[in-house]
């Protein structure tokens, strides 16, 4: 818990160069639970690359990344392919591994305290046992298909379809399966790299309003503006190789620069008169 809020990630002091040319230095974001970030910059900035190092599939050339304890950690890339025999749905339920594992743990648990004397072991693996229970309940164990229908109805694939082969749908379908498996795990830091990409309106509102709900911590890069301003709480902004932060969606962030900006020209002109 840092000032009250509950810390999801840490990106301190993050320093990172391309090909000789600096990206970035002592960029710093604190991304909390509940808060949304939209990272913003011209192209060539390394909005793709943050989410990277965030993730950890690259190295900052200076800085570090921590989590909360326990914390998970979903992306999604702007690539995707998908092979093997499962269906669309069998693919996205099958990724909640979280879950799944839990659901193995507890059934195993089961299992001991029925074989169990009863005595100290046997309640002190009851309560874990319990524990484990509002775990899984907590994760939605228990309507974890019917979540995974939902996610995928909404992001537009027909019932129809849910038996599906996940191989033989084409590039931006299977780009949507891979987000439905990320949503129905429901990391506590969601990386999105141009979530909107292959979504018709319709799945696009219906993203908006999954994650103006979300509970967890939300980083995301995206061209639509509009679908930025329905969603985020706050901005990340890539500017003359530093990190600019600023609260609101993405037209306030616009206006906050704008004041910034005239506020600068207004004293350097004093300084010049």
């Amino acid at each position: 818990m840092w000032n009250g809020q509950h810390l999801i990630a840490l990106a301190d002091k993050i320093t990172k160069s391309f090909g000789g040319r600096v990206l970035y230095t002592a960029a710093t974001l604190q991304l909390n639970a509940g808060e949304r970030w939209g990272l913003v910059g011209p192209n060539g900035a390394g909005k793709t690359t943050l989410l990277k190092i965030m993730m950890g599939q690259e190295e900052p050339d200076e800085g570090t990344v921590s989590f909360a304890r326990d914390a998970s950690v979903g992306y999604l890339e702007q690539e995707t392919h998908l092979a093997g025999e499962k269906s669309a749905l069998g693919e996205v339920v099958d990724s909640a591994v979280e879950v799944k594992r839990l659901e193995a743990r507890i059934k195993e648990m089961e299992r001991q305290i029925s074989e169990m004397p009863e005595g100290d072991e046997q309640y002190a693996l009851l309560e874990r046992y319990g524990a484990a229970q509002d775990r899984y309940e907590r994760l939605g164990g228990y309507e974890l298909e019917a979540r995974a229908k939902q996610i995928l109805g909404g992001l537009g694939f027909p019932v129809e379809d849910f038996d599906k082969p996940a191989k033989e749908f084409s590039g931006g379908w299977q780009m949507r399966i891979a987000l439905s498996k990320l949503l129905l795990r429901h990391p506590d830091l969601l990386l999105l790299d141009e979530p909107t990409n292959h979504l018709d309106l319709e799945s696009v509102k219906w993203l908006e309003s999954f994650l103006a709900g979300y509970d967890g911590a939300v980083l995301l890069v995206s061209h639509d503006r509009s679908f930025m301003d329905a969603c985020v709480s706050h901005i990340a902004s890539l500017e003359n190789k530093r990190l600019m932060t600023y609260t609101g969606n993405y037209s306030s962030y616009l206006h906050q620069r704008e004041d910034n900006l005239e506020q600068m020209r207004a004293k350097r002109a004093a300084q010049e008169r």
